[in-house]
């Protein structure tokens, strides 16, 4: 069988060609039909680029006419404004309406302002409160001192003027120290023999009677209270002239009379001075009240008791009487 005649060079697979596009395009549309296109492979429409740039053109050109309207209007309405009353009513009219918005603006600026100074003033008061504590303090302390001085001034000038009913000589002294012993009640002044103060001397408060010297040093000496148990001293009733022996007991706020006869002219209230026997007190220097009397009909002897003149317990200045003769 004869070849088909062909022309030399030309390639006769048109019949070829054909099935093999035909097969190509099966294969593609099976295999689409195999599986869904992703939303990535999946055709975007795309604007075509002269309808795009048609339409930016367009809104800009938009844009530029309301700009321009609006700079003509707002032109329009400074030169009317300006020039005549016409806009006042609406103007007046728009800023009423506006007002309210002004202010819900301006809220948070105020609210913000007034905290502020709603702290700022706290801190302030704060300051002025611990301020004036600081001064209330020490203006306290500055009153307390004062008044520490005018009592102890007053207790100057009454201990001074208990000398009137000294005859003698007398120095002032401070008590300095109490001894810590409970069974023993002596005191120490800041006088001793440098100041001419001796053994035996007697020494006073401004209220009567408080204790005699039992040892001196250089500088300072040992003052024995009247209500030490081992102290007694020669006392008469004021009102009656009784006399008797007023002894310490161990307590500051009481001492006893010694060998009161139950028959003696005395009671309560009885004032007891210093009768002056034996040289060691001077005379007629207050020593303490009569307290209470008891009488028992089966002893020989009232059981008196008195409170001693002086604040043994108290007193912080005491005058030791130089010269013990009255």
């Amino acid at each position: 069988m004869r070849r088909p005649w062909r022309r030399h060079g030309a390639r006769h697979d048109g019949p070829q060609r054909h099935c093999r596009s035909a097969l190509h395009l099966d294969s593609k549309r099976n295999a689409s039909r195999r599986r869904p296109q992703s939303l990535a492979h999946r055709p975007f429409n795309h604007p075509k680029p002269g309808v795009a740039i048609k339409s930016l053109f367009v809104r800009r050109s938009i844009s530029g006419y309301v700009l321009a309207g609006l700079c003509v209007a707002s032109g329009a309405l400074v030169a009317v404004d300006g020039g005549t009353a016409t806009l006042k009513p609406l103007r007046g009219a728009l800023t009423s309406g506006v007002s309210p918005l002004y202010y819900v603006a301006e809220s948070p600026y105020l609210v913000g302002n007034r905290l502020g100074r709603l702290f700022s003033t706290h801190a302030r008061l704060r300051a002025d409160v611990d301020r004036l504590e600081t001064e209330l303090v020490e203006l306290r302390r500055t009153a307390g001192r004062y008044r520490g001085l005018l009592a102890e001034n007053d207790r100057l000038r009454a201990l001074l003027g208990s000398t009137e009913s000294l005859p003698e000589g007398v120095l002032v002294a401070e008590i300095i120290a109490v001894l810590p012993n409970p069974a023993r009640h002596e005191v120490v002044i800041d006088k001793g023999l440098g100041d001419s103060v001796s053994t035996g001397q007697a020494v006073v408060d401004s209220g009567g009677l408080f204790g005699q010297v039992v040892q001196s040093a250089a500088s300072t000496s040992r003052v024995l209270l009247i209500s030490d148990t081992t102290h007694a001293v020669p006392v008469h009733v004021n009102r009656s002239n009784l006399r008797s022996i007023a002894a310490g007991t161990g307590a500051f706020d009481r001492l006893t009379l010694e060998s009161v006869p139950i028959a003696s002219d005395i009671v309560a209230g009885d004032l007891l001075v210093s009768s002056g026997l034996g040289g060691r007190f001077p005379f007629g220097y207050p020593v303490g009240v009569v307290q209470s009397v008891v009488r028992d009909p089966g002893d020989d002897f009232a059981r008196v008791e008195a409170m001693p003149s002086a604040a043994l317990d108290r007193s912080r200045h005491v005058l030791v009487v130089r010269e013990g003769d009255a």
